[in-house]
């Protein structure tokens, strides 16, 4: 049998039954536990192999101290022959796993047996390496060891029973056995947790959290059902301690041991609750991180999604129209946009809340929330420059349109203006008064202050765009040139109408002349000057 095998009470309780040997309790007076090996017939039945598994499991159960002490043996052979006697020497010499300090050997009865066992023994007992002293009654046993230290059959008090004590023997280890289980099993999962490596994704993390979790539960629900059973055994066991106090100390030694067992089963308990709570962290930990990565993910693609959008909406319309189109689809995209900001305004929440709860990878963390929220500032600025500048286009187009209406309404005006009415004096205030109306409302349309256009709209102003507003101003330039020459040709008509009368004096009539036939004067030849043909002067 190997030294370091396991024997349990289930392994030789068959021999311990047959009374073998059995360990009382009793001690002598310098602390030496007592084997007594009772009377026996089949003793000699019994292989020595069992007889050492016997043997070594006795003497396993009193304390280390006491086993490196040494151990008395009680030998009762008084109904045996020397030949048991000598039977029974012989195996304890070799197969007795543990120092002796003495042997005590009732000797047979009979008076032959008593004389042939004195006689006998003084030619072996220079053999034996171990003190042994035959005794021939229980009286002299009582001069050598305190009969309150020996049970009922050497006429001594101390209270035994082989039965209850391999019962209780039985229930110890089955105890200390479920016990060593929970340990194992504690020990393992131990070992588990902390060297399984982390999940790298989302679901592995949250499967490996709840498994471990799980296993977790079913290890504590075990240590607490060994600690109750535990429990239940102590009460049991103290119950006959209560109510007889002078019970056998070895009833007060199991007792400690489940005692000792249980304060193990606690502490076992509290360093695994310990452990877990450290490993679940860590695990709830690494959830948190790789959710916080997969949002990272999900945010960067949506974040450039929106930064390509704002990026490519380069157009800034030719019409009023196409302006106000624009302006919806970036409205469009400006709701969407503050939909991610929003979602990146939460995630660098998120982000804040790990650090602030110093998770493991703080390092691996804020980079990542610095990165989105560079993103995040970059959208906000140009979706706000876009918005300004679709809003700069919308006011030019107008502008331009403005223009191209009044442009339109001129030559409209300047058409529908009647050349009869024109010459009237009311025609005329009329007209004139349309024309002012019309070129008052070129002040309106602010498209002849260059320094305003730098200002305001030279961001914006594209080669077609310029060429556009060169071409509508001069339109307006050609509209208001015809404006001027209709108004001159206007204000002559009623200037015409506004020149003063002159009074022109009355002719005398004269009474006709003899030379006047009928009244008429007869007509006159003109004289000319020498030097001058009609109205010309000739110079020589």
């Amino acid at each position: 049998m190997a030294a370091d095998e396991e024997i349990l009470i289930t392994d030789v309780a068959e021999y311990l039954q047959l009374g073998v040997a059995y360990l009382s309790g009793g001690r002598t007076s310098e602390g030496f536990p007592i084997v007594t090996l009772p009377d026996c017939s089949k003793f000699t039945n019994i292989k020595d192999e069992d007889f050492v598994r016997v043997m070594t499991y006795l003497v396993r159960i009193p304390s280390l101290l006491e086993y490196d002490k040494g151990f008395i043996i009680l030998v009762d052979r008084r109904t045996e022959s020397w030949s048991g006697v000598k039977s029974t020497l012989m195996r304890i010499a070799g197969y007795f796993p543990g120092i002796i300090q003495c042997v005590y050997v009732l000797k047979p009865k009979g008076f032959l047996q008593k004389t042939l066992s004195d006689v006998r023994f003084k030619f072996i007992k220079d053999d034996f390496k171990f003190q042994i002293v035959l005794l021939d009654s229980v009286r002299e046993l009582h001069g050598v060891l305190d009969p309150g230290q020996l049970t009922e059959e050497f006429e001594g008090s101390l209270a035994f029973s082989l039965k209850a004590w391999i019962e209780d023997r039985m229930a110890i280890e089955r105890f200390a056995s479920n016990c060593k289980e929970r340990s194992s099993a504690v020990q393992t999962l131990s070992d588990e947790l902390t060297q399984t490596p982390l999940s790298n994704d989302e679901d592995g993390a949250l499967e490996m959290l709840l498994e471990h979790r799980k296993r977790h539960m079913e290890v504590r629900e075990d240590l607490t059902s060994a600690m109750k059973y535990g429990q239940t055994l102590l009460s049991c066991m103290r119950r006959p301690l209560q109510e007889f106090p002078d019970q056998n100390p070895d009833k007060i030694a199991t007792t400690c041991a489940i005692e000792r067992l249980l304060v193990q089963l606690e502490e076992t308990e509290k360093n695994f609750e310990t452990l877990w709570e450290e490993h679940e962290l860590k695990l709830s930990q690494c959830l948190d991180l790789r959710r916080f990565e997969n949002e990272f993910t999900q945010v960067l693609i949506i974040l450039d999604n929106i930064h390509d959008k704002i990026n490519s909406a380069m157009e800034l319309g030719d019409s009023v129209s196409r302006v106000q189109y624009l302006i919806r689809i970036h409205e469009d995209l400006q709701n969407d946009g503050q939909a991610a900001l929003d979602r990146a305004d939460k995630f660098g929440e998120q982000g804040n809340n790990l650090i602030d709860q110093n998770h493991y990878a703080v390092d691996c963390i804020k980079p990542k929330c610095s990165e989105v929220s560079t993103k995040t500032r970059e959208i906000s600025e140009k979706i706000k420059k876009r918005a300004m500048v679709l809003e700069r286009s919308l006011d030019l187009q107008q502008r331009i349109e403005k223009a191209q209406n009044w442009c339109s309404k001129g030559m409209k005006l300047l058409a529908e203006q009647e050349m009869d009415r024109c010459q009237s004096k009311d025609g005329a205030l009329q007209y004139l008064a349309d024309i002012k109306d019309c070129l008052d409302g070129v002040n309106d349309i602010k498209l002849n202050n260059p320094k305003e256009f730098r200002i305001m709209f030279d961001n914006i102003l594209t080669t077609e765009a310029k060429a556009g507003i060169t071409e509508v101003i001069g339109k307006m330039e050609d509209v208001k040139t015809m404006f001027e020459k209709r108004k001159e040709s206007l204000d002559k008509v009623v200037a015409k109408f506004e020149r003063p009368v002159q009074a022109v004096p009355a002719t005398p009539v004269t009474p006709p002349s003899p030379d006047m036939p009928n009244g008429t004067p007869k007509p006159r030849k003109n004289r000319k000057s020498k030097g001058q043909v009609g109205n010309k002067k000739y110079t020589k």
